[in-house]
């Protein structure tokens, strides 16, 4: 019976089909050609094209909105995606050095002008020491004292950063002479300068602070200079077992440029 009344449409209807997706529709035989409708699409293709006109109209509304709000909250968000460059001039330095304490590391800035509010002018002391020229100690003064005999090494360490802004590099050795005396000598020594820096055994193995410095400590003199090889005297009634670290101790601030644990050697 489906199959009769399916025939007899097809008596009466031909078969077109949709432009979009071929599916093919009955039309009056009547007609000599296709209705118009055969050119376009189905229905069931224009409500699917009704459907994705009105998903799009709906994405183009809410980029128009995310749009207006992003616009309005921009002093928001725009912190995290822009770099806030600052290029502070140090307070109350020479604007000689200025430029010199622009190309210093970020952090070591920072530490400056930390210490430039707890005491400017032993910050612009210190700044001022370590952008001035090295000090060096002349070839002359570099060599080993002369002596009959090679001396004896009794300890030795390397000298080490203490903070962003202080540091040191090259080994601190004790040695002894054949007729008993004994002296400290720097090798390869490289530290930051500063203002008044002596030279100091403490009793601290690795002082950090002023009052760990202060537990002991023997002076041996003004430091010769920041670079170069160096030698010290160290007077004979100091007991060296006592004495654990070599230590560049600036005297007017009590700020500690570098130390160096000794070890027996």
């Amino acid at each position: 019976m489906f199959a009769y009344r399916n025939w007899r449409k097809l008596q009466k209807f031909g078969e077109m089909a949709c432009r979009n997706c071929r599916n093919k529709r009955l039309w009056p035989l009547w007609r000599r050609t296709p209705p118009r409708a055969a050119a376009k699409k189905c229905k069931k293709c224009i409500i699917t094209r009704r459907c994705l006109n009105n998903r799009l109209h709906i994405l183009l509304i809410l980029f128009g909105f995310g749009v207006i709000a992003a616009t309005f909250t921009f002093p928001l968000w725009s912190p995290y995606f822009i770099d806030r460059v600052v290029d502070e001039a140090f307070p109350g330095l020479d604007p000689a050095l200025q430029p010199a304490f622009a190309r210093l590391p970020a952090e070591q800035q920072a530490v400056y002008l930390q210490m430039a509010n707890q005491d400017r002018a032993a910050a612009i002391a210190l700044v001022t020491a370590d952008l001035s020229a090295d000090s060096e100690i002349p070839e002359e003064e570099q060599d080993m004292p002369e002596a009959n005999d090679t001396p004896i090494p009794l300890s030795t360490g390397d000298f080490t950063r203490v903070d962003a802004v202080h540091s040191g590099t090259g080994t601190a050795t004790i040695y002894q002479m054949p007729d008993g005396s004994r002296f400290l000598r720097f090798e390869n020594f490289r530290s930051t300068n500063g203002p008044d820096l002596r030279v100091y055994l403490a009793v601290h193995e690795e002082p950090r602070s002023r009052s760990e410095f202060q537990q002991g400590f023997v002076e041996l003199g003004p430091l010769k200079g920041n670079v170069g090889n160096q030698n010290y005297d160290i007077p004979p009634d100091v007991d060296l077992s006592m004495f654990n670290s070599v230590v560049i101790y600036c005297q007017p601030f009590h700020v500690i440029f570098t130390t160096a644990t000794l070890f027996q050697t």
